[in-house]
């Protein structure tokens, strides 16, 4: 029975613990390789950022060779506001209320969003240039303003928006109730329905968030814009995938170095 006790781990045994150990090893290469991608991608947003606005006519009849695709748009016309659709509820866009804070529409730690609730406002645009609906995300206002009736921005007159498409289609990641087309309200930004509500034809809407001219002073109206330095921040940032990858890394030395224990356990 002595001699049972001192055995070393068995085939099976090291055969778990090592597909353990490599398979940590390979979750930290996945998150380092993530943290290079992350990286690329958001040095490419804010190049393309940093470019001056173009036409929506000329992005359409060239597309953008940019990775990003976030490169500012212009259009100007008049906004259908007939045909606006609110989108929430949820928080503001970053940096639109504040820098920092439980206003500022940033999660917070354990990645709860203390921020206040509202919607964002979609209404289209008829562009006078292409002659195209552009769908226009003219910002927040806080659900406040829904729920009792508060007036907001709508201006009457010919505008020039200046926005950047969202650099992917928002799915949503749950189960979400049905639109509320009595009340003119989504609950997620669904390109497809947005389409055929506005009579654009499929897959080609295009989707610009409105950010804020540069140089604005304090926020005096609704509905509010993001500034142009927030408009390409991540959910999860390159420090956040360096973070992963060290946890993987360490874990994968621990459970290497367990193996390496109960391998050699009774031997000498």
């Amino acid at each position: 029975m002595a001699g049972a006790s001192n055995k070393g781990l068995g085939l099976a045994g090291k055969a778990f613990f090592g597909g353990l150990s490599a398979g940590t090893f390979a979750l930290g290469v996945w998150q380092t390789q993530r943290y290079f991608e992350k990286v690329e991608f958001m040095d490419q947003r804010a190049e393309d950022l940093a470019l001056p606005p173009t036409t929506l006519s000329k992005s359409l009849a060239e597309p953008s060779q940019h990775g990003s695709g976030m490169r500012r748009l212009v259009v100007q016309g008049k906004f259908l506001h007939a045909y606006t659709i609110l989108v929430g509820p949820r928080g503001p866009p970053p940096g639109a209320l504040a820098k920092d804070g439980p206003m500022s529409g940033r999660a917070g730690e354990g990645g709860l969003n203390a921020s206040p609730q509202g919607y964002y406002v979609v209404t289209p645009l008829q562009d006078d240039a292409s002659q195209q609906k552009v769908l226009v995300n003219r910002g927040w206002i806080p659900r406040q303003f829904v729920l009792n009736g508060v007036e907001y921005e709508e201006p009457q007159e010919t505008v020039q928006v200046v926005g950047v498409p969202p650099a992917k289609r928002e799915q949503p990641k749950f189960i979400v109730p049905d639109h509320d087309f009595a009340k003119r309200q989504m609950f997620w930004f669904d390109l497809a329905t947005l389409e055929k509500i506005n009579g654009i034809g499929s897959g080609q809407g295009v989707l610009l968030t409105q950010i804020r001219p540069d140089g604005a002073g304090p926020l005096t109206s609704y509905p509010v814009q993001p500034p142009i330095e927030t408009v390409a921040e991540v959910k999860v940032t390159p420090m956040v995938h360096a973070g992963y990858a060290a946890t993987w890394y360490s874990l994968a030395v621990a459970g290497t170095y367990m193996t390496r224990m109960l391998i050699t356990r009774g031997r000498g």
